[in-house]
Order: structure tokens, then sequence, then C-alpha cells
């Protein structure tokens, strides 16, 4: 049975790792500089990029809010199952590729 994607937690995940700094510092700016990387050099994947994001961005972020709003001992695949960290990973792409389009963007890594 498929569980209905709970967009306000999402919404909310999206916005505690943008406005985390160590999560910035230690998780945007390097997975977002490699995807760049491979994006220069015509290797870019969407559903790798999204995998990566997920994997490297969404999946500790989504530990430290855990530890942070709700309890330490919340298991990270029943607040927020997969699809739904697959889909934060998704936005993020989306606005880091709307980031790579629109060049006068203000935003540093997005």
């Amino acid at each position: 049975m498929e569980t209905e994607l709970d967009t306000v937690l999402a919404y909310d995940i999206e916005l505690f790792l943008e406005n985390d700094s160590e999560i910035y510092h230690k998780n945007i700016v390097p997975v977002l500089r490699m995807i760049s990387k491979h994006y220069d050099k015509g290797r870019g994947d969407k559903q790798e990029a999204v995998k990566a994001i997920e994997r490297y961005i969404v999946q500790p972020a989504c530990k430290k809010y855990l530890s942070e709003c709700f309890s330490p001992t919340a298991q990270m695949r029943y607040v927020t199952p997969k699809n739904l960290r697959e889909y934060v990973a998704s936005e993020l792409f989306d606005k880091w590729q709307e980031g790579l389009e629109n060049k006068n963007s203000t935003d540093r890594y997005w």
C-alpha cells in the first residue's frame, strides 16, 4: 500500500536543510559541486543526481531534523519514508537546475 506524501513535512525538511549552516557546508556545497562538474562535462543524469542528493544531503538532514524536532529515538523510515526523501531531493534538484538557467540568481547554491 502506497502512503500519501506529506507535503508539509517535505517543505519543512527542505527549509530546515536550506537554513542549517552545518548541512550547507558539509553536505550541500560538495554534492552540488560534484553534480555541477558532471553536468559541465556533459555526463549529467537527473536520476543519478537526485539519488546523490537524497543520499548525501536529504538523509543527513532528516536525521538531524528528527533529533532536533522530534525525538532522538524516532526512526527515520517511519517519520520520513523514502518517497518523501526522494520528493525533497527532486525539489532541490529542480531548484539547482533553475539556478543554473538563471545566472542572475542571487541564491548562492541553488
